[in-house]
């Protein structure tokens, strides 16, 4: 996943959470390859919706370069066309401020910390 569409997916992390349930949408994760089956497991372990939420969004990240898209193609396809729209709308201003130079050296070191850079 590049960096603007993880930027994305934090900027938008709290609205997901509360927004989008997990559940109905595991079937399409698993036929889709979005998640391995670990990763599913430990989805599906969490209690409640907010909590399986906050593990998609940490591990979609680290699912390759097309995960964004995988995600957003899903919930366009489960009627949640609504959540696809506000990502791209976040991503495209995303992508304004960087093309304005608005984006802080803070985010680099944000992708640094959260080992989406160096050997992770």
């Amino acid at each position: 996943m590049d960096d603007i569409d993880a930027k994305t997916l934090r900027e938008l992390s709290s609205w997901l959470t509360e927004k989008v349930g997990v559940e109905e949408h595991m079937p399409a994760f698993t036929s889709k390859n979005l998640f391995n089956t670990q990763q599913l497991q430990v989805i599906e372990a969490e209690r409640t919706q907010f909590e399986k939420m906050k593990k998609v969004l940490e591990f979609l990240p680290r699912r390759g370069p097309k995960a964004f898209d995988k995600f957003c193609a899903i919930m366009n396809e489960s009627d949640y066309d609504w959540v696809t729209e506000e990502l791209k709308d976040k991503k495209a201003e995303i992508m304004g401020r960087k093309n304005e130079g608005d984006l802080e050296d803070d985010d680099n070191e944000e992708l640094v910390e959260n080992g989406k850079y160096g050997k992770y």
